[in-house]
């Protein structure tokens, strides 16, 4: 990320991260899932409060946002005998819930941004 900006925590929110998903550790524990969801609602809503939008955490935001929202659609959405999903994402401990608290993270940024 630009102006150093980093989260060892969540090391897949950056431009280097070299995968489409998330990892599959993430994937395996609910705890992590959850942490990372209420890191990005926390975010988005620190990003509300502020006069104007810090564009390294909203990159940061965004692209963590658009990895979960890929893999919420592969791992609730897919059709279980589809060969070319990993594995990890077929027997993920995300569930369609996630979808909500995902929508409700994009709505908090939109309405900053309107």
């Amino acid at each position: 990320m630009p102006n150093g900006y980093q989260n060892s925590k969540w090391p897949y929110i950056h431009w280097s991260w070299d995968s489409v998903h998330l990892p599959e550790e993430a994937h395996n524990d609910r705890d992590t899932i959850n942490t990372f969801l209420r890191w990005l609602d926390s975010k988005a809503s620190a990003l509300t409060n502020q006069p104007y939008l810090n564009k390294n955490q909203l990159q940061a935001l965004l692209l963590g946002l658009a990895l979960i929202l890929r893999d919420l659609e592969l791992s609730c959405f897919v059709d279980q005998n589809e060969t070319s999903v990993p594995e990890h994402l077929v027997n993920s401990c995300m569930k369609p819930d996630d979808i909500g608290s995902v929508a409700s993270i994009l709505e908090t940024i939109s309405t900053h941004l309107e």
